[in-house]
Order: C-alpha cells, then structure tokens, then sequence
C-alpha cells in the first residue's frame, strides 16, 4: 500500500506540472487526487476506508479535548451527580439532617419533608441546565457514529471519478451518480423514530445562469421512488444503524460520562417515590 501511494505522488505531481496536457478529468482542480484513485485501482477502497477511519480518529480526538475543556460542562454535571448521590443516601438509609453548619450561623432543620422537595427542586434545576450543557455534546457524539455507519462500504459507497454506487442505501437511489455530482458524500439524518433519509448537495443554475447549489433530501421511508427500495431494505439498513449505535455506547466512553448524570438523576427520582418499598425490599436481604 505505502508503493502504491509513492507512486501514486509521482503521478499527481506530473499531473499538477503539466495540467493542460492531462486528460484524466475534465477539472484543474483536485485532479492530482482524482487520479490517484484511479491509479490505486481496487485498492481505492482500502485507501478511502483507511482515509476515512483517520478522520474520525481525529474528529473524536478533537470532541474529547472540547468536552474536557468545558467548565461550564464540568461543574453542572459535578453538582447534580454529588446532590443526586446524597439525595439518593438520605432517602434509602434512613439518615436525617438535624442542622447545617454555615459560616455565620446554624439551621436547625424540622421539616424533614419540605428539605426532600428542596432537594427535588435543586435537582430539577441543575437537570435542566445539564440537559442544555450536555445536548451538544450528545449531538457530536450521535454525529460520530453515525458517520462511521454511512462510510460502511456494505452501506454505501460512491466515486463520482469512477461513476460508481454501491452498499445497500445505492438501491433507494433512482438516478446516476453522473447527475449528482454531491451523493459522492451524503448526509444521514434522522427524524424520531421511523424516519430516515439522505440528504445532499445539488448543484443547478438560477435564471441568469449563475453556478447555485441547496440540499436535496431523499427520504427512505418512501418505498416508492425506485423499485429496488422496499420495506425489508429499509429493515436491514436499521438493523446495521442498531449495530453501529450500540457499538458506540460501549465505544465511546464520553457516552458513560454524558448519561451517567441521567441514570442518577432518574434513581433519585425513584428512590424518593418508592422510597418506603425500596426499604422494604432492602430489608429482606
């Protein structure tokens, strides 16, 4: 593979010294990279898939360097995990809190119910602004993933250089690669829980003749389109989207630190409701 991309440099430098001679593609622009994959053959495939593992190396790196550096971030997930915890601590063991030592003076605590929907509120508070902290991060960590499926060559696979689809997602496709230049890189996006598509970008000219481009949306809940496409397609493509998503709960390790605070949160809810058959059940043991 390394002879290969050697030789494949010397073809692009003698491309980019003598463009005008070239008749690789019809485009200045890139052709040095554009024939390289030509050059590469049927290990273009190999270099794209190394390509592409690289990039999310490197995606993931940089996500995890963000989330580190977040105080914001940090010091919300800190205060609802600790409050949670203790919350947590007072409903299941039975402790009660006589009095709070500040700096200038004591609280005598009576009133052992309203400090439980004290602590309700305090936990309420801090989910929410958790749960604004954290969305983004829950989005990258989705977008990684889901990146990871859709470069899948059992998936899908484009070259516009070498006119080629391929994978599973080429079936709900009802048009050449050749008349949209922008399938070569798709987006896979999902709407709750049924809906999925692709989403593109399609070149076109406006009325004066000018060069414009938006996004093209190809739904693959519609089985209608191709012939190709039908329902047991679409189940085998989210039987892979499954696979790949619970891969990376157990991947990424930023999942366990971003759902964590969920889980406790969701215990401190049920330990205060079902706080009398818990004990219960505690002591049978």
């Amino acid at each position: 593979m390394a002879n290969l991309r050697e030789e494949a440099l010397k073809v692009d430098r003698f491309f980019w010294s003598d463009q005008k001679k070239s008749r690789c593609c019809s485009t200045p622009i890139g052709i040095g990279e554009h024939c390289w994959i030509r050059y590469l053959g049927n290990n273009s495939t190999d270099f794209n898939h190394e390509r592409d593992m690289s990039n999310q190396e490197e995606d993931l790196a940089k996500f995890r360097a963000s989330i580190d550096k977040d105080i914001g971030f940090q010091s919300i997930r800190t205060k609802l995990v600790v409050i949670c915890l203790i919350f947590i601590a007072l409903n299941l063991s039975g402790a009660t809190l006589e009095e709070v030592n500040t700096f200038i003076f004591k609280i005598n605590i009576n009133n052992h119910i309203g400090l439980s929907y004290f602590f309700l509120g305090v936990i309420s508070f801090l989910f929410i602004r958790y749960y604004a902290y954290a969305y983004q991060y829950r989005v990258q960590l989705d977008k990684l993933w889901i990146n990871r499926f859709i470069n899948d060559y059992k998936i899908y696979n484009a070259s516009f250089t070498q006119k080629h689809m391929s994978g599973l997602l080429s079936k709900a496709l009802n048009f050449d690669i050749e008349d949209e230049p922008g399938l070569e890189f798709p987006e896979y996006e999902r709407d709750g829980f049924y809906k999925r598509s692709l989403t593109y970008l399609r070149y076109s000219r406006d009325e004066n003749g000018n060069d414009d481009s938006y996004i093209a949306r190809i739904s693959l809940t519609d089985f209608t389109n191709t012939k190709s496409w039908k329902l047991q397609n679409y189940l085998q493509m989210r039987k892979y989207e499954l696979m790949y998503s619970i891969e990376a709960k157990f991947r990424y390790r930023e999942y366990l630190d971003i759902f964590t605070p969920y889980l406790i949160s969701a215990g401190a809810l049920i330990s205060f409701i079902f706080c009398d058959e818990i004990i219960e059940f505690m002591n049978t043991f």
